[in-house]
Parts: C-alpha cells; structure tokens; sequence
C-alpha cells in the first residue's frame, strides 16, 4: 500500500515535491541498505531516523494530493494494518510467501521455510502457484504459531535475516563442494593438480632417460645394420622405430615410476 500511495503521490505532486518525497524516499533505502551491510545501533538509529522522516513527508504529501483517501486518525482501525489470510497474494516466489506469512505475524524463520519448501511440507499447485489454500494446509500442518507480531518486510531487520540466510546458504554450499571433492579424491576419481605435474614430470624423465640409454646401447647394433651406407637410411630409420616403439611399449606397461627431484642451488 506504502509504495503504491507513493508512485501514485509522484504522478500528481507539483516538481518541489516530488523532489523531496523522492530524497525522504532514497534516504530511507540508502540507510536500510546501510544498516543490512553493517547491522549495528548506530546504523539502526540512522535507519529508524530516515523511514520516520520519509513516512512523515509521505502523510503530509498524501493529506495534499490524496485527501479523499485520508482517514481520521482517532477512527483509524490498527488491527487492520494487520494482513490476514483473506490478504494474501498467490505467487510462484517462495521469498513473497515468506514475507506474506511473516507479516501476518507467524513465527517463521526463512531456513526453516526453505526446508519445509524443499520436503515438500509446503508445496505449489498444478499451475505451480503458492495458493492461499496450500500454504495455510501447511501452517496448520506444521503447527507454526502466530504471534501477532507483523514484521515489516521492507525493513531492515528482515533485510539482515535474508542476508545472513544467504551468507549461511553459500557457507554451507562451499563445504559440500569440499565435502564433494575430498569424497571424489578418495575414491580415486580426482587427483590433485600437484600431484597431477609430478606424475607428469617423472613420466617425461624416465621416457627421456629410456630413449638416451637406448641410443647407448643399441648405437653400435644401428651403424653395424647399415654398415655406414647412407643409401641404406630407409632401412636405419625402420630399425630407430622399432626400437622406439619397443621403448613406449615397455614405458606405457609400467606403472610406477621411481624419480628423485633435485632442487638447484641458488648462489649467495
């Protein structure tokens, strides 16, 4: 209702009013978002400060532009600023059902919510809406309690609740990746990228260890072959092939490898 008067104030105020129903307006959320990313009584103060400033210009412009729809304020009804179940909105948006269900005044938390959501203790239609009907079958159903309380769902206080639900929800998604991986390492499925370029690095020394200890020993064996005719290239490159794939064969069969790395000596 607040925001509605509000754009509806914009539509018809003349321009120096709207300028400041729109500062009153900005300070408000400015300090909100203040007071969500650094809670505390200064910035809660600060905050109370702006919405009783912005709430304050927003009666004054609504009793000049809009005085049809004032009501007397010694008549004015406060339960009815209360929402009630015939209030409610259907939405396909868990966050709206929560906010909807916390105004009313039911003592809900949003990680508990989300958990019945995602047990399917509060579910949506065929057409994939929260209905009215669904979402009170499950209030009943879980017994949650109603403390007459409403909390506003644009204030800080819940702002700050959905904050420090996302901050848990990413805490808890980074330790299940953990979880995941350190499972997956176990069971053979990761290795470690370190690990990974050591195994990379023995695997290349010990094939170019086995191709210059072949070279040795089979020198001799190569040139006797050809009797040192060049003619007869075709024939030495055939014999270097064999031998080099008789050395990948031998290396692509072993399975361990035993390396010793040495590190260099910086100089003084």
């Amino acid at each position: 209702m607040t925001q509605d008067m509000l754009h509806r104030i914009l539509d018809l105020a003349s321009r120096e009013d709207k300028a400041e129903l729109s500062v009153a307006n900005n300070g408000k959320i400015s300090a909100m978002r203040a007071y969500t990313s650094t809670p505390g009584k200064k910035s809660k103060e600060d905050y109370e400060v702006a919405s009783a400033f912005y709430q304050e210009t927003l009666d004054r412009l609504a009793l000049k532009y809009l005085p049809d729809e004032q009501e007397d304020p010694e008549s004015e009804d406060t339960s009815s600023l209360v929402p009630e179940w015939r209030d409610f909105r259907e939405t396909k948006v868990k966050a709206d059902v929560l906010a909807q269900l916390i105004a009313m005044g039911y003592d809900l938390t949003q990680r508990t919510f989300y958990r019945h959501c995602k047990q399917g203790k509060c579910r949506v239609n065929t057409l994939g809406f929260y209905s009215r009907r669904l979402v009170k079958q499950y209030i009943e159903a879980e017994g949650i309690m109603r403390t007459g309380e409403p909390v506003d769902a644009d204030g800080p206080d819940m702002a700050l609740s959905v904050e420090k639900q996302r901050l848990e929800n990413e805490k808890l998604r980074i330790s299940n990746q953990h979880a995941n991986l350190k499972f997956k390492k176990e069971q053979a499925q990761l290795i470690e990228r370190e690990a990974l370029y050591l195994e990379m690095a023995a695997r290349a020394v010990a094939l170019d260890n086995g191709f210059r200890q072949m070279i040795d020993m089979e020198a001799a064996t190569l040139i006797a072959a050809v009797k040192g005719d060049s003619s007869r290239l075709a024939e030495f490159l055939d014999l270097i092939n064999q031998i080099w794939n008789g050395l990948l064969n031998t290396f692509a069969a072993t399975d361990e490898f035993e390396v010793l790395f040495e590190d260099e000596e910086i100089p003084q």
